[in-house]
């Protein structure tokens, strides 16, 4: 059984945070995980930021009953909503969010174009629209999709429904023979790359926060001595949603079954 004082918390709206738990995974295998999904209120991305705050400070207060030593905040929308205001509500409470990568995808353009795709409130978010603002000489389109969440909660990763719906969020306003690098700003987007890079003419790099977040985990808990060194780690997956839709998803996209149990937050 996993002593829930050893794991590491991850919260998301739903299976997006699973594209960061991948990676971090291998990356510490020796970990215990948690993952808690706030399915029955997702999506967050529509939500204005006191819903997103309250909504996350339930799912955290959850987290933090369940003794987690480090807590990931695996939703961009979370993070650039209330990432603050969870660290003065929890100070004692070690918190790694994540944040559209923008200033990496303007480090790897070539052209000074570059599409940051992310939810509306991710899109609209303080932070988000300050680093646009202040990304030298070069061209940033900030795009959001509203929609494209609930599909990949449903389990569409490709076929035409997606790929209309991304044609219409992509090929809108932008000159898409200049840009060479997409950053996503949406964790469930990263499980839609294969998709999204074909509607470029060019090849364009696709830039996710999965491995920079995983590596950041691994940073925070060397340096609170709290990283585990010793045995095979094992992963407990709740969701306030249905958990059987949940179990079916996540299990496709870790490319393993997995068990979900319902929570109430």
């Amino acid at each position: 059984m996993m002593t829930k004082a050893q794991a590491i918390g991850f919260f998301d709206s739903g299976v997006g945070g699973l594209s960061i738990l991948k990676i971090t995974q291998t990356l510490l295998p020796q970990e215990n995980y948690f993952y808690l999904a706030d399915q029955v209120n997702c999506p967050y991305g529509e939500k204005n930021p006191t819903e997103i705050k309250s909504l996350s400070l339930k799912a955290i207060t959850f987290l933090v009953k369940h003794n987690c030593k480090l807590i990931v905040l695996a939703c961009n929308t979370a993070t650039v909503a209330a990432i603050k205001f969870l660290r003065q509500r929890f100070p004692a409470v070690i918190f790694v969010g994540v944040v559209p990568v923008v200033k990496p995808a303007l480090k790897a353009s070539q052209t000074d174009h570059v599409v940051v795709f992310s939810t509306t409130a991710t899109a609209k978010s303080r932070p988000v629209r300050t680093m646009v603002a202040e990304a030298d000489s070069a061209k940033v389109y900030n795009l959001a999709c509203p929609g494209l969440v609930e599909m990949v909660e449903a389990g569409i990763f490709k076929g035409k429904q997606l790929s209309q719906k991304l044609k219409l969020c992509l090929q809108s306003g932008l000159n898409d023979n200049l840009v060479d690098v997409l950053a996503v700003g949406c964790t469930h987007y990263a499980f839609l790359e294969a998709e999204i890079v074909k509607l470029f003419k060019n090849r364009v790099k696709f830039i996710q926060a999965a491995k920079p977040v995983s590596q950041q985990i691994k940073r925070v808990l060397k340096a609170h001595r709290a990283l585990n060194s010793i045995g095979t780690g094992q992963v407990q997956f709740c969701t306030t949603g249905n958990p059987t839709k949940f179990k079916l998803v996540a299990s496709q996209l870790l490319g393993q079954k997995i068990k979900a149990k319902k929570v109430i937050l």
